[in-house]
């Protein structure tokens, strides 16, 4: 193998390499919008039941999407601390 061919499989590789590390960094981002669904739809839902009961006091309201606020931040976090390897530029515009 000469200097040329090593040169455009060491490309070919990066790139294959490249592209796994950003489908990963891609797959976490869907994760990160399914959580937040979830977690939304739960409060948002919490937050009807508490008004049809009545609930008339600011601070259930308030702790209520203080909770939902501080999960979906640390499950953001959870996330973003779960990658391995060097981060991709993909992977920094995500974050």
């Amino acid at each position: 193998m000469n200097r040329e061919e090593a040169t455009r499989a060491l490309e070919l590789l990066k790139t294959v390499v490249g592209q796994a590390r950003d489908d990963t960094a891609l797959q976490n981002w869907n994760v990160i919008w399914i959580i937040h669904a979830v977690t939304n739809n739960t409060a948002f839902s919490s937050t009807q039941l508490l008004l049809w009961r009545g609930v008339a006091a600011r601070w259930p309201f308030i702790l209520l999407w203080t909770v939902t606020l501080v999960l979906n931040i640390g499950l953001i976090l959870l996330l973003k601390a779960r990658r391995t390897g060097a981060k991709t530029f993909i992977e920094n515009q995500i974050w």
